[in-house]
C-alpha cells in the first residue's frame, strides 16, 4: 500500500513537471522560435536587397547618388516654385494678425464693416447698382457671432474670405457695369496637388466694350490667375442704335499656389490648405449645413436653363 502511494506521488510529480515543461515550451520557447524564424527571414531579405544594391550601384557612395538626384530634381523644384508665385491671391488678400488684448468679435465687426463699406462706396462713386449682392461672400456676419467664442485664426480666415470676394467685386465695378445682380463665391476646391481654386459666379449688365476690356485684363493679369470657365451673353436690344447693355453671366476661377511645406499656419488644415490666402470658408455651427454666398447648381440652372 505504501509503495503504491509513493508510486502515485512520483507519477503526479512527473506529470506536473512534464506539463510545466510543455507549457514553458509552448508559450515561451515556441513563440521565441517563431520570432527567430521571422528575424532570419527578414535578415535574408535585407541581404538580398543589399546584394541587389551592390550589383546595381557598384562602389558608388550613397551620398554621391543623393547629390546627383538632388541636382537633377532641384531645377524642376525651383521652376515649380517660381511659376507657382503667379498663382496668388495677394493682390486682394492682405490679412494682419489681430492686435493683442482686443475683443475679436468687435475687431472682426470693424474689419467687416470697413471691407463692405469700401465696396459700397466704390459702387456708388462708379454709379453701379448692386442691391442684391451679398457682400458677406459666405463668411460669418458680425451678428452671427453673438455669444460665440472665436480665435485669431478664424477671424483671419473670415477676413481673408471677405477681402477675396471684395477684391474681385471691385474688379468688376472698375469695368463699368450698369448693374450687378450677383457675385457668388463658392467653397474652395483643395483637391489639386499644389493649387487651390475658388469659383465666382457673376451676373451683371455691361456693354460689350467694357466686357472685352474686363476679359482682356483678367487674361493678361500678371499677378493673379483667372480663368473664365463659362459665359452666357444675352442681348435684348438687337435693334438698338447704340451700344446696348448686355446681360452677362459667367463663371470665373481664381487659383492660389500653396505647396504642402508651407501650409504652416495652425488650424489652416481644417479650413482647406489655402485658408490664409482667402481660400477658407465659414465654419458652420453644429447641425448646420455649410454655406456659400450662392448656390452653384442654382447658378448653373440660371446660366444654362434646361
Amino acid at each position: 500500500m505504501r509503495l503504491r502511494k509513493e508510486y502515485i506521488i512520483t507519477l503526479v510529480a512527473l506529470l506536473l513537471f512534464g506539463g510545466g515543461g510543455y507549457a514553458v515550451w509552448k508559450f515561451y520557447f515556441s513563440a521565441q522560435l517563431d520570432k527567430y524564424r521571422e528575424d532570419v527571414k527578414y535578415l535574408d531579405g535585407l541581404k538580398a536587397k543589399l546584394d541587389e544594391l551592390q550589383k546595381r550601384f557598384g562602389n558608388q557612395k550613397p551620398e554621391d547618388i543623393l547629390t546627383q538626384y538632388a541636382e537633377l530634381v532641384q531645377p524642376w523644384s525651383e521652376a515649380l516654385d517660381q511659376r507657382g508665385k503667379f498663382y496668388s491671391a495677394d493682390a486682394y488678400v492682405k490679412v494682419d494678425t489681430p492686435p493683442e488684448k482686443v475683443v475679436l468679435r468687435e475687431y472682426y465687426a470693424e474689419q467687416y464693416q470697413k471691407i463692405v463699406q469700401e465696396v459700397s462706396t466704390l459702387a456708388y462713386n462708379k454709379g453701379v447698382q448692386m442691391p442684391g449682392v451679398d457682400l458677406s461672400f459666405g463668411q460669418n456676419r458680425p451678428d452671427e457671432l453673438r455669444g460665440r467664442a472665436v480665435n485669431n485664426m478664424e477671424v483671419m480666415i473670415w477676413i481673408a474670405g471677405l477681402q477675396l470676394g471684395a477684391g474681385f467685386t471691385k474688379e468688376l465695378i472698375n469695368h463699368n457695369p450698369a448693374y450687378i445682380e450677383a457675385v457668388d463665391m463658392w467653397d474652395p476646391r483643395p483637391n489639386l496637388e499644389i493649387l487651390n481654386a475658388r469659383t465666382f459666379g457673376v451676373a451683371m449688365w455691361i456693354r460689350m466694350k467694357d466686357l472685352l476690356e474686363l476679359y482682356k485684363d483678367l487674361n493678361e493679369n500678371k499677378s493673379m490667375y483667372y480663368c473664365v470657365t463659362g459665359m452666357k451673353i444675352t442681348n435684348g436690344q438687337l435693334r438698338s442704335a447704340v451700344d446696348p447693355y448686355l446681360r452677362v453671366e459667367m463663371l470665373v476661377d481664381i487659383a492660389a499656389y500653396q505647396p504642402n511645406a508651407v501650409v504652416a499656419i495652425a488650424g489652416a488644415q481644417t479650413q482647406g490648405a489655402n485658408a490664409p490666402l482667402g481660400m477658407g470658408q465659414r465654419r458652420p455651427r453644429p447641425g448646420e449645413e455649410p454655406r456659400s454666398s450662392g448656390g452653384f447648381m442654382k447658378f448653373l440652372e440660371r446660366l444654362w436653363p434646361i
